[in-house]
């Protein structure tokens, strides 16, 4: 039995160093699971996060209330983090689409309203000593509309960069420390902060991490082919997750 992996227009989106793939589709959400597409980094759903029609197949629907996911840290040093989301109401300040690693002590995370880059959509970094660095994208949230965001770190090369729809808002020749500098006890969100911060109201879709940054190329193509689409024939979902695994 052959089973193809394909997007809208026939490419995959880069499978090469994918180390985590929440696509949100059915099966994948069940109960207080969220299901690694590769099987290996499974995540809890706390609160009453609902799967429906995304932008792709199914969307995870955060309440901004209880809502929120959680995963096991992953120990990077070069990665790429990148998501579909939407706001069904006014995002607050500070507020997060993902929020990894410690907070304070060393984190990554984007939000949809940052309070130091003028409430735009943008990423931060805080790292250990207390320092922090904040990108901005120039842009607001609107509500109702669908974003596509990437946050790359090329920790030894080109810094960290911000793409919004495919286009690099903000780069920083940033190279100070990264995930596997920070140890154990990260914790690592969707739509949750690491600090007292709101909830995410809104919906997120299609979250991928890579190992490594990707290139400018590569995320407009993510962006738009986002997703792979499986053609299977009475094919068992591990079976499926084998096969993607055999792509990376």
């Amino acid at each position: 039995m052959v089973t193809t992996f394909s997007a809208v227009d026939g490419r995959p989106v880069i499978p090469k160093d994918l180390v985590l793939y929440w696509s949100f589709d059915n099966p994948t959400v069940k109960g207080k699971a969220a299901k690694d597409i590769l099987g290996t980094r499974d995540g809890r759903l706390e609160g009453n996060p609902k799967a429906s029609a995304g932008k792709f197949g199914q969307r995870l629907e955060f309440d901004g209330k209880s809502d929120f996911a959680t995963m096991d840290q992953i120990d990077l040093g070069d990665f790429t983090v990148e998501a579909w989301f939407k706001a069904l109401s006014a995002p607050g300040t500070w507020s997060r689409v993902f929020d990894f690693g410690k907070g304070g002590p060393g984190d990554f995370f984007v939000t949809p309203n940052h309070g130091r880059t003028g409430n735009d959509i943008a990423g931060g970094c805080h790292f250990s000593g207390g320092g922090r660095v904040d990108f901005g994208s120039g842009e607001k949230t609107k509500v109702g509309t669908w974003y596509h965001v990437a946050l790359s770190f090329d920790k030894d090369g080109e810094g960290i960069k911000l793409y919004l729809n495919a286009e690099m808002k903000k780069h920083e020749k940033f190279n100070k420390e990264s995930f596997e500098d920070w140890g154990e006890g990260q914790n690592w969100y969707l739509a949750k902060a690491n600090w007292g911060d709101p909830l995410f109201p809104g919906v997120i879709d299609e979250l991928r991490i890579y190992s490594r940054a990707l290139s400018d190329k590569e995320i407009k193509q993510n962006m738009e082919e986002a997703g792979l689409s499986v053609t299977a024939s009475n094919q068992k979902l591990v079976e499926i997750w084998g096969n993607l695994k055999a792509l990376k």
